[in-house]
């Protein structure tokens, strides 16, 4: 391009692409390019909204650290009023730095109205809004019944809900297929019909929540970190994702489960005639054909096999592992891998062992079942030059009769699920000192060497 010709790249540019650069910048910034040969007025056609009042917030001036600022207030009012695109991809509002503010004060209510109502009188009129993220808000009743057509996610956090509230707030978005609440309170014992069709509820520390009843609604996955008592009545859902600090777990008719994972940050240890109630749990979650525990749980599944506590039976066809492989969790593996009679994947992800407390594998006796007949695919992964996953591989490949595959890899690494909260990490990729040349052939050597049980059995190393 020629310099002298007095004009600059981005003012030759598209509106379409000069709106794409727009939508990557916070709306205060977007404004400004009114100053920008190019941009002129373009921002009031950006697709995509996000007003947070954190930027507003002075953290020196403590008395005004639950307030609304009301320069974010006249902000906000006038970016809606001058936004003339017809459609919204997002939009985003967050109050956080105000989130103490009492909703029914009547201070806080003359700063925080003329935001609510302009806001909901620009989604209302927006039929193409498809994500909307809503944070520190008050939700009240409105005048009619805010329509989003094209709404299909939905997040909330740190709001005040009721059973009322959160049955109206779908009703209006009939192709809604995500709802994720996090921190919002007001909520015991919600219900969710059939009208809307959400495939995905995702609830992260809902305070208040005693029982989830899905009986009615069509959801399909279900995340929810939780902390206390929790009932469960979900017939529908297909995968299921608990964790957090949970006495009491109670679920009913799980029939069309197939995909669970559990992981508990409550480590208290009990003696093993207190976990009854996890005993029912695992019980119901027997039919799930995939099954994701957490070190928690094999240490309950531990305590039951050294004190010949029954155990349930489990229909578990595919288990994965993350952890440590501590002689701690060695008998509680042998209880899932003697009890899982119909198992045919194990995965385990490996995590480094940094003290002596190493698992024992050639010590481990015992019939097991799945080894015998069903047990088909072993995939570990991670840190596997460890002395104990050696041990771990030679008694598989020594009792797994039927096996065909064994895949080892160390550059596999456990993807994140869909809450930061399910898993601590990622395993991550083992350092290049760990995995040198020489360490990496000498493992292959070694595990060509050890015998079979079953003539089929393949090792692929990774």
């Amino acid at each position: 391009m020629d310099r002298d010709d007095g004009r600059d790249a981005i003012s030759n540019l598209p509106d379409s692409v000069l709106l794409h650069i727009l939508s990557f910048l916070p709306p205060r910034d977007a404004v400004r390019t009114v100053m920008v040969p190019g941009f002129r007025y373009l921002w009031t056609s950006t697709r995509h909204l996000s007003f947070d009042h954190r930027p507003y917030h002075d953290r020196k001036k403590l008395e005004t650290a639950f307030e609304v600022d009301d320069k974010f207030v006249d902000f906000t009012d006038h970016v809606l009023t001058l936004h003339e695109s017809p459609t919204i991809d997002s939009f985003r509002l967050n109050l956080n730095c105000a989130s103490e503010v009492d909703p029914h004060d009547s201070e806080n209510e003359e700063y925080v109205t003329p935001v609510r109502r302009r806001t909901w009188t620009k989604l209302d009129t927006c039929s193409s809004l498809v994500e909307l993220k809503l944070a520190s808000c008050v939700v009240r009743p409105v005048a009619g019944r805010v329509q989003l057509r094209s709404l299909r996610r939905l997040f909330m956090n740190k709001i005040d809900l009721t059973e009322n509230k959160m049955a109206d707030i779908p009703s209006g978005s009939p192709p809604l297929k995500e709802l994720s609440l996090e921190d919002c309170y007001g909520l015991h014992e919600p219900k969710f019909c059939c009208g809307p069709s959400i495939e995905e509820l995702n609830l992260e520390r809902c305070g208040g929540l005693e029982k989830l009843d899905l009986t009615r609604s069509d959801i399909k996955h279900l995340m929810i970190d939780h902390y206390g008592d929790l009932e469960l009545v979900c017939p529908n859902v297909k995968i299921l994702d608990i964790a957090g600090c949970l006495d009491y777990v109670k679920v009913t008719d799980m029939s069309s489960l197939v995909d669970t994972s559990l992981c508990f940050s409550d480590y208290k240890i009990y003696p093993p005639g207190e976990y009854c109630e996890f005993r029912l749990l695992l019980e119901k979650l027997s039919c799930s054909t995939y099954f994701m525990p957490c070190d928690w749980c094999i240490l309950v599944l531990t305590m039951w096999e050294l004190t010949n506590h029954p155990c349930p039976s489990f229909a578990w066809k595919h288990v994965t592992l993350q952890m440590h492989l501590r002689k701690q969790y060695v008998f509680g593996i042998c209880s899932l891998l003697r009890n899982s009679h119909f198992l045919e994947t194990l995965t385990i992800y490996v995590y480094p062992e940094r003290d002596d407390n190493k698992a024992k594998w050639r010590s481990v006796d015992g019939t097991f079942p799945c080894l015998e007949h069903q047990l088909k695919h072993v995939k570990i992964y991670g840190y596997v030059l460890e002395p104990d996953v050696n041990e771990l591989i030679e008694f598989l490949f020594k009792n797994a009769q039927v096996l065909e595959k064994m895949e080892i890899s160390i550059e596999k690494t456990l993807q994140q699920t869909c809450s930061k909260y399910m898993f601590s990490s990622d395993i991550g990729h083992p350092s290049k000192d760990y995995c040198t040349s020489d360490a990496l052939l000498e493992f292959s050597q070694k595990f060509l060497s050890f015998p079979r049980a079953s003539t089929r059995a393949v090792l692929h190393l990774g």
